[in-house]
Parts: structure tokens; sequence; C-alpha cells
């Protein structure tokens, strides 16, 4: 699953049982199922946008790059979001 927001804003879910809010350093995770935190040093690459009862990530300060598509990527292998890829 993966939605898009007007023609060139991406927007990545974030599971349910995923917690996220954004600190100084980046994106704190908390997984609800096992109580794990899990800290992102993303800076402003991501912002949290919360609606439909859940929170999704977006671009933040940077247009979408390669590096910003492979943090994503790795988020998504450690369960933190749902990706598709572009």
């Amino acid at each position: 699953m993966t939605a898009y927001v007007g023609s060139t804003e991406r927007e990545i879910p974030v599971p349910k049982n995923i917690r996220v809010r954004e600190e100084d350093f980046g994106l704190l995770f908390y997984n609800v199922d096992d109580q794990t935190l899990t800290f992102v040093h993303s800076k402003r690459l991501l912002d949290v946008v919360y609606r439909e009862g859940r929170a999704w990530l977006r671009p933040g300060a940077c247009p979408w790059s390669h590096g910003l598509e492979r943090l994503i990527r790795r988020l998504a292998e450690k369960g933190l979001v749902v990706f598709e890829g572009r």
C-alpha cells in the first residue's frame, strides 16, 4: 500500500501497531507488540502526519532522493513502515 498526495509528494503508512514521533535527532518508533524502541537519526528527512487514525511519513525538508528511499526501505525491513517502492 503506497499513497500519493498531489502529483509529487508521497506518503508512507506506518503500521497501526507502531507509534512514531518526531524528536530533535529525527524519529522515534515504538512497537506496541514487543515494546521495542527504534531511534532513527533522520533529522528532517521525514515528517510525520496523522490521518485516518494512524501515522504517515512523508518527505520533509528535502525532495525525494535515492538516499531517502534507501532509508524508507530500511524502515520497511524492520516493519516500521509499509513501502512497496516507487
